[in-house]
């Protein structure tokens, strides 16, 4: 198929179009020999024809001027091609006129605008009116076959050109134009022009209206690419918006991260100047307005340590390192800094990125650590050394008492109960060793730590009195009560209480006690206005045996046995010291649950062999302590028997009977807890007949073993009455066998 398939018969296709064109008068007859004249008819024929042609140019101009002037500025597709149709109908004296616009694919004409006389002006034909729809796919119909050829169709007398397609109408079609409108290398629509008379339609028409067909293609072949690109300058703007508001979003998020961020961040340029610093600058006292634009060595302590940090700036290397930084009243505090260099995407350096975070925290917890296995490796010695000195002190205690029963003069007498008095002594000493080493547990129950405040100062009440040192209380009456050991509690307050009068004496000063809850912690503060302690003394003024007083006058037990009680309790102890005002401070945890007694209750007096003799085995590696018990048992008019071990009293029981068995829970061959397992397994009717002895009840593995199986414990050194009660207490609870 080739363009002249489109035109009618005996015509060729057209060329191209120009404004020479527009003004060309075609010959309508060969010239005339020389000498020869026309006839009138032919003359006055051409003279019509070139009015018509002259008429005619003049409606061209005329719509090219009133498009030039209508058009200007409009941008819209509709409203521009309702303009031009109205043009053409007005202009060119044309009854019907329509323009079909091309889809984005190219695929099909859709009905756009027209004008005639049964059709609205601006609204578009109703079908059969110069189209036979208002779609069209291209290549179909007159309009879509002028769209696929890229030229246009003139068929001056429908009824003679199969390519119209005959449908019923109201309006009568005879001549038909059908102009592409393109843009450049692209088909943008389809002017269609029709009439109801033949032939009225001709090649100078089409000339023209090509023309004009050309610069309505290239209107509306801008408007549309002005229309794309406001669509896209409006994409354009949604996406910068929503990028805007994604990037603000993220602006916020990391400002939001870095100023609720528990570490000092900062960050620097080139030359260690503050750029940017988070809110946790104003722990160390500063506001953010003051530090913009500084140096940072301005938060140094020296020189020395800002040369330092001049050479890590320099590296531009990550590094971290502990410095001292000033706050703003010139205190000092350690913090962990991290160095990272900053680079753009090109890799030029920007400046440093560098987190501060604070290591008081870190050292408190180090300290309190070191505090800890002090005490601890300590009370390992201690438990130690407690144990034979109460496996010493056991004969000298139970035979001081047990001469005291024997006849003797008033001067011996005296000299028994000496002995008796000093091996109590020794007993205590023993038993506050192991208190201070953190071996014996609170028996907690449920107080008032007020309560106890208040009874602790009554002790001082004469004392305050004479120092002339004023008291001031400040306790929080609505403090819940707690399980505490009221003893312990009471003797940790002693010590405070008195530590800060000392440092008050020969001065008038102010002793202020207050008591609070924060969160579910309970807090005493004991403040003096002594003249402080020094630094490096608050490094060590917990630990054992650590004291600034004079040789005589104290121990250096008594705040390490506070720091060992309150911790025991769950909770914490801390100092804090400068000259006028030295605070130390407790906190231990409020616990709601009821205390209870762990406990096994005695076998009470109901017993009906109390009284009677039986046959017990004593088992003792200590020979002295062994022939102790066994006299203080015979004396009790018992059978007694004795073995030396674990693993012989085992031997014995295979073969022997006996009613209670009396063990050292320590023993080098065979311990008292193997002893226990084995007459559990075997000999469990004897299972209520067992009583241990031992001189380290608060070992963790024998207090675990205590706790679990409730057996009686007679505890070294002890006493006379202490062993007899015991043993009475076991035989009467034991069932008849």
């Amino acid at each position: 198929m080739s363009d002249s398939d489109f035109l009618p018969p005996d015509s060729q296709p057209p060329r191209p179009f120009g404004q020479a064109d527009l003004f060309a008068v075609e010959p309508t007859a060969a010239p005339l020999p020389a000498g020869r004249k026309r006839p009138r008819s032919e003359i006055e024929t051409e003279l019509d024809r070139l009015s018509r042609l002259y008429t005619d140019t003049l409606r061209g101009l005329a719509a090219f001027k009133r498009m030039a002037d209508t058009l200007s500025g409009t941008s819209d597709v509709r409203e521009i091609c309702d303009r031009v149709v109205l043009i053409f109908a007005e202009e060119l004296i044309l009854e019907y006129c329509s323009i079909m616009l091309m889809d984005d694919e190219g695929e099909w004409l859709t009905l756009q605008s027209g004008i005639g006389p049964h059709v609205k002006r601006n609204e578009p034909p109703p079908p059969g009116i110069h189209t036979h729809g208002r779609v069209f796919r291209v290549g179909e119909g007159v309009a879509g076959r002028a769209a696929l050829a890229r030229h246009p169709i003139l068929i001056p007398d429908v009824r003679k050109d199969d390519r119209f397609v005959q449908i019923d109408s109201p309006i009568s079609i005879r001549s038909i134009l059908c102009l592409p409108m393109i843009s450049g290398e692209n088909v943008v629509g389809v002017i269609n022009l029709s009439h109801p008379e033949v032939g009225f339609f001709n090649e100078h028409y089409l000339r023209v209206f090509s023309i004009l067909a050309t610069t309505v293609g290239h209107i509306v072949g801008f408007a549309r690419q002005e229309k794309r690109l406001e669509e896209l300058n409006r994409t354009l703007e949604d996406r910068v918006a929503e990028r805007t508001k994604e990037i603000r979003e993220y602006k916020d998020y990391l400002e939001n991260l870095l100023e609720n961020a528990s570490d000092l961040i900062f960050t620097l340029d080139k030359a260690g100047r503050v750029l940017f610093v988070n809110r946790r600058i104003e722990d160390l006292g500063y506001g953010r307005g003051d530090i913009i634009g500084r140096p940072f060595n301005a938060f140094l302590r020296d020189a020395e340590e800002g040369r330092m940090v001049r050479r890590f700036l320099e590296k531009k290397q990550k590094a971290a390192i502990e410095i001292p930084l000033r706050s703003s009243q010139g205190a000092v505090e350690e913090y962990l800094c991290s160095f990272s260099p900053l680079h753009d995407t090109h890799g030029t350096f920007l400046g440093t990125l560098l987190i501060g975070k604070s290591v008081a925290e870190k050292k408190r917890f180090e300290r309190k650590l070191a505090q800890a296995e002090k005490l601890a490796s300590l009370g390992e010695l201690v438990a130690g050394i407690a144990h034979e000195l109460n496996n010493k002190l056991v004969p000298i205690l139970a035979y001081s008492e047990l001469l005291q029963l024997a006849p003797m003069g008033e001067r011996d007498l005296k000299m028994v109960r000496t002995i008796t008095d000093a091996a109590l002594g020794a007993k205590s000493v023993v038993e506050s060793l192991l208190g201070f080493a953190r071996q014996e547990k609170p028996k907690k129950e449920k107080i008032s730590l007020n309560d106890v405040m208040t009874n602790t100062l009554t002790v001082f009440k004469y004392r305050l009195k004479t120092e002339g040192i004023d008291l001031k209380l400040d306790l929080d009456r609505s403090l819940p009560r707690t399980l505490a050991d009221y003893r312990q509690m009471e003797q940790v307050f002693l010590n405070l209480v008195k530590n800060a009068i000392q440092s008050m004496e020969g001065t008038s000063g102010t002793l202020t006690i207050r008591s609070a809850r924060a969160d579910e912690l309970i807090q005493f503060d004991v403040i003096d206005t002594g003249p402080g302690i020094p630094d490096e003394i608050q490094q060590r003024i917990f630990d054992p045996f650590f004291t600034t007083k004079e040789v005589g006058k104290g121990t250096g037990l008594g705040l390490s046995l506070c720091y060992g009680i309150v911790n025991e309790h769950g909770g914490e102890m801390s100092v804090s010291s400068r000259p006028g005002e030295t605070v130390f401070s407790i906190r231990v945890p409020i616990i709601d649950e009821e205390g209870r007694d762990e406990r096994p209750a005695s076998g009470g007096e109901s017993g009906v062999r109390d009284l009677l003799p039986a046959r017990l085995l004593v088992v003792e590696d200590e020979e002295t302590q062994a022939q102790l018990l066994h006299d203080i048992l015979t004396e009790e008019g018992h059978e007694v028997c004795v073995a030396c071990s674990g693993e012989e009293a085992i031997s014995r029981l295979r073969v022997e009977s006996f009613d209670l068995v009396i063990s050292d829970i320590r023993m080098p061959k065979g311990s008292g807890i193997h002893l226990y397992e084995w007459i559990r397994r075997e000999r469990p009717f004897l299972m209520g007949g067992v009583i241990f002895t031992t001189g380290d009840t608060c070992e963790p593995r024998v207090e675990a073993f205590i706790k679990e199986t409730g057996v009686p414990v007679i505890a070294k050194p002890y006493r006379l009455e202490v062993v007899v009660a015991a043993v009475r207490d076991a035989l009467a609870g034991r069932p008849t066998v």
